[in-house]
């Protein structure tokens, strides 16, 4: 039966090598099962941290019996030589799991069978496959135990650390520095360069300057941003904006509420948003940009901002509609006026003076009210007889041709001719108003001759004239049916056809008490200064030459870099387009250029000379690592002074050899009680103090150990103790300090102890001091004799000629008794003298002789 294989060629492989290729090696792993399995999972990682995680699935619907005849295959490689963790895992019909983990180190290619266990009940708590027992998930196929096996894992590598968290697991994925061991190697991760693109990862709730995704080259500070892909690459928090028509102007999309700001159209759709919209078939893109010029009449707001058709060009000779154009736009021939009356109809050199009491030029020729007679109380211009009640504007006599309004049920004739006054309702009032109206006034109940004109394109008061304002303080008009109001129209400001965009182009964005303002700028006033002076969201800039706001509102040149008609510049070198800097970030791999030092692009982010900024110069030994300076790790060298930067000393202290910064700044090498020296970057001990020595092997505590105790005498783990006496060691000699009692040192000599029990007759309580003959030493050191006893080691108990006889002292030379030695007895009769027995003076008796006093020596008897 053919073996299903599994084949996840990790690092590198598009297609699965099954030899070893150079270096590397191949791990083939053959799976059984104790139970059914309908998918195997694994997972390989290196518990160093060098080779990336490698993960496969696979569906397998096999029973424990066909895993034995056909197991599946997992073969991995070409891998690097390492050690290695192989975690697997298998689903089974029901969901149980089985589970195998080896570890191998893997110097050359290697084949293994390893048999999938099933998970018991509180071996795996939080599911994530892995186990606080290693050996749990362990066995061998046959009848071997798993503890012979040569790849069963230690506890080190094998133990999943937190059983109740589903993400921590040996071998996880980790982020760096978020206080969470979440691949259970006893240490929360510092933050590295995992993709090599030369930027470290960011640390949890980190976001400026480091890698905002270290899983991929691609993505870093040092990359280019492309534009519109939701894809942050540069890590500055956001996807860059795109310039999709090429007219110099980006356009962003917020994600969240789809609203655009920047190009107001850049690509034909978003003619579609416009209001109205414009026709995206006709729409010349490019054309329309913070920069661009209005076009009149395309129903299209080409400088975005936010109006259509508003610059002068753009408006007739005739605003308010009055049938007269204003001078200097009049049609030959035609009457005009003044460009400051083209906001209300109701002024007009062609129209009629209104002898209303409001003190209005109403046909502008620079008189009021002329030509109305004295006393006209309704100011309908008529006078008696002509002005039959000159309480009601609507009732005179009228000339031929002059249509009279009559009003309905007032007793009175609108026309001045009795009899002609109509009831209510009246015939020919359609509308039921109240009045009988002329054509075009009649039929609707809002037009009447009572009715207030109100801006809105329509005769509402029924006077021949649409829309009059008629405003005395001149701060109002009408202008196409919509109200104007000159303290705050941008077209109109101040006055009619007063145009902001006309007299201060970008330099305004607001009409504010009838005065052309820039809202953002303190000083509240209409931006003036510099070759295109344009009012921006912070106040005014040149756009010609501002740095901050190169060629359009907030497009900053880079550091360094000079703005000139509105593109950034750098010595010679000028940016290709508007917006971009001189120096912009790198596309293409190609080299890092983003600040305009001393007339040249530099990368401030790796230039030694300009790190971070133009002129930061790193010191000796230091490197520019991401535009801070940082002592080069190869060199084996810090900055343990603080000063890096322009004219410092850089990295000066060699952290391999310096006692005061061993292996790192103010890491001081001073061992206890010994001298330190500081080798390899590692503090080790190059003497130890008189008296002290290294006992333990650990440079940390230094010399730990006194030489002068009794357990390390003079040397490590010397024992000082001599024999029948207390031992000390206070010069680091072992020497006895004092005898027990009864003994003594009698030959002087250290190494053997008290060797003398000073209860002998040869050193009687002191060394040397011998007893008499016949004496006895007895147990407190004195030499006894009977009863008699000597002082403590004072020797003989017998003083001066006596001897020890038995039990008590005698003098042998005296005594009868003992005469000349102990147990010498004289004969009877007899003397001792001289130590010799003496018969009368003479010498002692022989042989059967009897001694008789007086006589001297007899034959048997006196």
């Amino acid at each position: 039966m053919r073996r299903a294989l599994l084949c996840a060629c990790a690092l590198a492989a598009a297609s699965c090598q099954l030899d070893d290729h150079g270096t590397r090696v191949f791990l083939s792993v053959s799976v059984q099962s104790q139970g059914d399995l309908s998918e195997l999972s694994f997972s390989l990682w290196a518990p160093d941290g060098e080779v990336p995680r490698s993960t496969g699935t696979r569906s397998v619907g096999r029973t424990s019996r066909e895993l034995d005849i056909d197991p599946v295959v997992v073969r991995l490689g070409p891998l690097p030589r390492a050690r290695y963790v192989l975690s697997i895992v298998g689903a089974g019909p029901d969901g149980e799991r089985f589970v195998g983990l080896r570890c191998y180190t893997l110097v050359a290619s290697l084949d293994d069978t390893v048999l999938l266990v099933p998970l018991a009940a509180g071996d795996d708590e939080d599911g994530d496959g892995f186990s606080s027992d290693p050996l749990a998930a362990c066995a061998e196929p046959g009848p071997r135990p798993c503890g012979a096996s040569d790849y069963a894992c230690d506890t080190a590598v094998g133990t999943d650390c937190d059983d109740s968290s589903p993400a921590v697991f040996p071998g996880a994925p980790w982020q760096c520095q978020n206080g969470i061991d979440e691949d259970c190697d006893g240490a929360d991760e510092e933050c590295g360069d995992l993709d090599g693109d030369g930027v470290e990862a960011c640390p949890v709730g980190g976001s400026l300057g480091c890698d905002c995704d270290d899983a991929d080259p691609r993505i870093s500070p040092r990359a280019e941003d492309t534009c519109g892909d939701g894809i942050d690459q540069d890590c500055d928090g956001a996807d860059a904006c795109c310039d999709a028509d090429g007219d110099g102007y980006t356009q962003c999309v917020d994600p969240v509420t789809s609203a655009r700001t920047g190009d107001c159209i850049d690509t034909p759709d978003d003619c579609l948003r416009q209001v109205p919209p414009c026709d995206p078939t006709s729409i010349d893109a490019p054309s329309v940009n913070p920069g661009a010029p209005e076009v009149c009449f395309d129903g299209v707001d080409n400088d975005c901002n936010g109006m259509q058709d508003e610059v002068a060009a753009c408006r007739g000779p005739d605003l308010d509609g009055d049938g007269v154009d204003v001078c200097g736009m009049e049609r030959p021939g035609a009457p005009c006026e003044e460009a400051r009356f083209d906001c209300d109809p109701g002024l007009s050199p062609t129209g009629r003076e209104r002898c209303y009491p409001l003190g209005i030029d109403d046909d502008v020729d620079g008189m009021i009210d002329e030509g109305c007679p004295p006393g006209d109380a309704d100011g309908d211009g008529q006078s008696a007889p002509r002005d039959c009640d000159d309480t009601d504007p609507l009732t005179y006599t009228h000339d031929a041709g002059d249509p009279v309004i009559e009003r309905c049920g007032d007793g009175v004739a609108q026309s001045c001719i009795p009899g002609e006054d109509v009831s209510c309702p009246a015939p020919g009032d359609t509308d039921g108003d109240g009045f009988v109206e002329p054509p075009g006034c009649e039929g609707d109940a809002s037009i009447r001759p009572d009715a207030t004109d109100v801006c809105n394109g329509v005769d509402d008061d029924c006077d021949g004239v649409v829309d009059e304002v008629l405003d005395p303080t001149m701060s109002l008009g009408c202008v196409g049916g919509a109200p104007v109001d000159f303290a705050t129209d941008l077209r109109h400001c101040g006055g009619c056809r007063v145009d902001c965009a006309e007299a201060h182009g970008a330099g305004a964005d607001a009409c504010v008490g009838g005065a052309c303002v820039c809202r953002s700028d303190p000083s509240a006033a209409a931006c003036t200064e510099g070759d295109r002076p344009t009012c921006c969201d912070d106040g005014c800039h040149d756009l010609a030459n501002d740095v901050t706001s190169c060629g359009g509102c907030g497009l900053a040149c880079g550091a360094g870099e000079r703005c000139e008609a509105g593109r950034c510049v750098c010595g010679a070198i000028a940016a290709s387009t508007i917006g971009e800097q001189a120096c912009p970030e790198p596309g293409g791999g190609g080299v890092e250029s983003n600040a305009c030092c001393g007339g040249a692009c530099r990368d401030v982010s790796a230039d030694v000379a300009n790190c971070g900024a133009c002129g930061a110069v790193c010191g000796p030994n230091a490197l520019c690592t991401d535009g801070a300076c940082a002592c080069d790790p190869a060199a084996s060298r810090d900055d343990c002074n603080g000063d890096l930067g322009t004219d410092g000393d850089g990295c000066e202290t060699d952290v391999r050899t310096s006692t005061t910064s061993c292996g790192g700044c103010g890491r001081i090498c001073a061992p206890p009680r010994s001298t330190g020296v500081c080798s390899g970057g590692a503090c080790m001990i190059a003497s130890c103090n008189p008296g002290f020595s290294d006992c333990n092997s650990v440079a940390a505590d230094g010399c730990e150990t006194s030489l002068t105790t009794l357990t390390s005498c003079g040397s490590c783990g010397v024992t000082c103790a001599r024999t029948a006496a207390t031992a000390t060691c206070s010069t680091g000699s072992c020497r006895i300090q004092a005898c027990n009692a009864g003994r003594a040192d009698c030959d002087g000599m250290d190494g053997n102890g008290c060797e003398v029990a000073l209860v002998s007759l040869s050193s009687c309580g002191a060394c040397g001091v011998s007893c008499g003959p016949g004496e006895a030493c007895s147990g407190s050191g004195r030499c006894t004799c009977g009863s008699t006893s000597g002082a403590i080691g004072s020797g003989r108990a017998c003083a001066g000629a006596t001897t020890c006889c038995g039990s008590g002292c005698v003098n042998t030379s005296t005594d009868a008794n003992h005469c000349g030695s102990c147990g010498m007895a004289c004969r009877a009769g007899e003397t001792c003298s001289g130590s010799t027995c003496r018969c009368d003076g003479g010498p002692a008796c022989t042989g059967s002789e009897v001694c008789c006093p007086g006589i001297g020596c007899r034959p048997s008897t006196c």
